[in-house]
């Protein structure tokens, strides 16, 4: 016991400073007017407090989710835990076997940074000899407590087993209860949920004694969550933490989970906390957000141009790129599905590339019919990357990598050169795909394929242009009008005519200057193209909407092209980008890599005159 001074100075430090007590207030400068916050009273009043509920772990349990839930709950910072039993797989008369049992879950609780309360269920006694380690280990079997004006009752729904509450159980809780009459809140926590067992008549005898009282029950066992109104009040059956579920989803009621009361003067605010949402601050750490930015900007997996010497795909070899930034092994799995008459002779292709490093890996491709390269223009890779990070569960992304097929593309002349209006019927039949882009800007995964997004075109020359005809399969239509020109849907010509090497070099740093771009909307035509002012005399272009998407036009003044390369002009590079407005955003697709990004080539979509 401190001094007899000492107790006064602490008596008029606390009463003699004139300070009430109660929370600390929040200290701020308030200013005039307005000011950042919408009140300066915290929410804490002291008789306010909080606990948590946890729930079955066994009866098929899962290993490792409860000690999850255990270091979550120090995380949480609870002034203590509840539990409604099953908390071992029981079921047994070895007491060696109960004994490891019980051994390996107190070893769980045992880090528990506050106090925990065992409530029995049946996995814990189902026999006389259970009840017997249970009473050795852990003394009674259902008790009581009061904590700030809270009763909280512990019942042994198997007294005794099995599902049985004993007439001295009972009389056990009618004089706590007559003992605590003006307490502000009764709490029953039980296993299993009697007041669901027809007729049972031990509960009903204890269910009356509740009667008139402000009281919440919990209970587990049936592994399923359900919410009960009863005598106006809350029933509750929790779901699982740890034990057997198939974890349909709240719906089904099947999930893991602790439940957080705060208990307030209206009683208690119940807070259902899945397991799988509670994280601490290495949710997402550095070297998980390289790894994965890796991943999703598509450095990971990256596939070499395939150049081809002949203008027929006969066969051709896939080069990968993996590349692995993170401090884990990176598992990669390629497939190069069948489509457009192009299959992989080999199914798929795994690597486990070490941490920080790179590695390749080739998939032959082969065309029983040659294809022309103008048909082909990419090849469609998909990809499957498996990682596991330390305090994660293995994560598994997947996507698509194309690899642009590339060849000498010729330009035909023009006898009866088309209009620049955007209608097609003057041109014969667009050979050149992009049935998959070489490039997805946007969310990737946004692009669902073919019927997406796709694009054919063709070209051609005369005397006085170079024209280019696109036409764009899309499956959603957006307004045409109504919106900034630069926000509708679109084809992007992108044309360099310099002399080469600076035309097969070129990365597409400044437009206007080192190449040309026109801008084409659906619904524009020449006297209203973006950047008008920019544009050299004489290009024209259209683009109308059609029934399956749009189709743009183009032509560019052969006298550009001549000034651009100091004489008569033979061959430029060429690029298309369409711009794909959909409910879920924009992508832009790419017939060739873009000049500025990290997958341009040399001399990609190169087009000379015959």
């Amino acid at each position: 016991m401190p001094p007899v001074k000492t107790l006064a100075l602490l008596m008029l430090m606390v009463f003699g400073s004139g300070i009430e007590a109660g929370p600390d207030p929040i200290r701020i400068t308030v200013e005039d007017g307005p000011n950042p916050w919408t009140s300066l009273e915290p929410h804490n009043n002291p008789d306010f407090f909080q606990f948590a509920v946890v729930t079955d772990r066994t009866g098929g349990h899962r290993p490792g989710i409860f000690e999850d839930g255990v270091r979550k709950l120090n995380l949480l910072r609870p002034e203590f835990v509840m539990s409604v039993g099953d908390l071992i797989e029981g079921y047994s008369e070895d007491v060696h076997e109960l004994a490891s049992e019980w051994d390996e879950f107190t070893g769980f609780v045992d880090q528990l940074k506050m106090p925990f309360f065992y409530v029995p269920g049946n996995h814990d006694i189902s026999n006389t000899v259970q009840a017997r380690v249970w009473k050795e280990r852990f003394g009674r079997s259902y008790y009581h407590f009061v904590y700030r004006n809270v009763l909280f009752l512990c019942l042994n729904s198997e007294d005794p087993p099995a599902t049985q509450l004993s007439d001295e159980q009972i009389e056990y809780f009618r004089k706590t209860l007559e003992e605590n009459p003006d307490v502000r809140w009764t709490l029953a926590f039980l296993h299993k949920p009697l007041w669901t067992y027809e007729g049972h008549a031990g509960w009903a005898k204890f269910e009356a004694l509740l009667k008139g009282r402000k009281h919440t029950v919990f209970a587990g066992h049936n592994h399923d969550y359900v919410k009960y109104r009863r005598n106006d009040s809350n029933y509750i059956i929790l779901a699982t933490t740890g034990g057997g579920s198939e974890l349909r989803g709240p719906v089904f009621g099947e999930f893991d989970h602790v439940i957080w009361v705060t208990m307030t003067d209206e009683g208690p605010v119940l807070a259902n906390l899945l397991l799988e949402g509670i994280w601490d601050e290495n949710i997402r750490t550095e070297e998980v957000a390289v790894a994965m930015q890796a991943v999703l900007e598509g450095r990971a997996v990256v596939c070499e141009p395939i150049r081809l010497d002949s203008p027929l795909l006969k066969a051709a070899v896939a080069k990968y790129r993996l590349t692995n930034d993170a401090d884990v092994p990176m598992k990669v799995m390629l497939r190069v599905p069948s489509a457009y008459g192009i299959h992989s002779a080999s199914e798929s292709v795994e690597r486990v590339v070490p941490p920080n490093s790179v590695e390749f890996a080739n998939l032959r491709l082969e065309a029983p019919s040659a294809i022309p390269v103008e048909e082909v223009g990419a090849i469609q890779g998909n990809w499957t990357i498996q990682y596991e990070f330390e305090g994660h569960k293995p994560v598994e992304i997947s996507g698509f990598r194309s690899c642009p097929v590339d060849g000498d593309y010729s330009i035909p002349p023009f006898i009866k050169p088309p209009k620049a209006d955007g209608d097609l019927s003057d041109w014969g039949e667009l050979t050149l795909t992009a049935h998959v882009p070489s490039q997805i800007d946007g969310r990737a995964s946004a692009w669902t394929g073919r019927e997406d997004c796709s694009f054919r075109f063709a070209v051609g020359a005369d005397k006085q242009n170079f024209y280019v005809a696109v036409r764009v399969v899309d499956d959603e239509a957006q307004p045409d009008t109504g919106q900034d020109s630069r926000r509708r849907e679109s084809v992007s010509l992108l044309l360099d005519a310099r002399p080469d090497p600076a035309r097969s070099q070129g990365h597409g740093r400044e437009p206007f200057a080192d190449y040309l771009l026109v801008v084409a909307p659906v619904g524009s035509s020449t006297g209203d193209l973006p950047d008008r002012d920019r544009l050299p005399a004489g290009v024209q272009a259209a683009c109308v909407r059609t029934p399956k998407g749009f189709d743009c036009e183009f032509a560019i003044p052969a006298a550009y092209l001549d000034a651009t390369q100091d004489g008569p002009w033979k061959a430029l590079r060429m690029n298309i980008q369409v711009s794909d407005v959909d409910q879920d955003g924009r992508t832009r697709v790419w017939w060739r890599p873009e000049w500025g990004g990290s997958t341009n080539f040399e001399g990609s979509g190169t087009f000379r005159k015959q």
